[in-house]
C-alpha cells in the first residue's frame, strides 16, 4: 500500500503523510461534496483540495470546519456545500454509485472501468501510464506489469 501511495503522489506532484492521524477516515461527506459540486464544474478542484487536506496536511476531512477550509481553497461556498451534503438526492446518488461499483466488481478508491466494463485497479493504470511514458509499454490486461 505504501508503494502505491508513493507512486500516486509522485505522479500527481502531491505530498503524502502516512499514516495520517485519522485512518481510515470517514470520507462520506467529501464524496457527497464531490457529487454535489460536479454539475457546477467544481468536483476536481474540491476533490484535489480534499485529497491535499487529508493526505498532505493530515486534516480530518470528516469534520465540517475542515470541509469549510477545503471549500475556500476550491472556490466553493462552504454554506452551500454543508447544506447540500444532506440532500436526499446527493445521498441517493452516492449510494447508487457505491452499489454500481459493487455490482461491477470494483473495490477501493479510485476504481476505473474501461469502456469494455473491465475493472482495472488504479495501481495497474498508474503503472501502465508510467511504463507508456517511459517507452516500456505493456498490455495492462495481461497483468504483466513491472513495478
Amino acid at each position: 500500500m505504501r508503494k502505491d501511495l508513493d507512486d500516486w503522489a509522485r505522479a500527481a506532484g502531491l505530498a503524502i503523510v502516512f499514516p495520517p492521524q485519522v485512518f481510515p477516515v470517514n470520507s462520506v461527506k467529501a464524496m457527497r461534496g464531490c457529487l454535489l459540486l460536479e454539475p457546477a464544474g467544481k468536483l476536481v478542484a474540491f476533490a484535489r483540495a480534499a485529497f491535499e487536506a487529508y493526505w498532505g496536511a493530515d486534516e480530518d476531512i470528516s469534520q465540517d470546519d475542515v470541509l469549510a477550509r477545503i471549500c475556500a481553497r476550491a472556490g466553493v461556498d462552504p454554506a452551500y456545500l454543508l447544506a447540500g451534503l444532506n440532500e436526499p438526492a446527493v445521498k441517493d446518488r452516492l449510494r447508487a454509485n457505491t452499489e454500481e461499483l459493487i455490482r461491477r466488481g470494483g473495490f477501493g478508491s479510485p476504481t476505473i472501468f474501461s469502456i469494455a466494463a473491465t475493472c482495472i485497479s488504479a495501481t495497474t493504470v498508474c503503472r501502465w501510464c508510467a511504463q507508456r511514458w517511459s517507452g516500456r509499454e505493456q498490455n495492462p490486461r495481461r497483468n504483466n506489469l513491472t513495478p
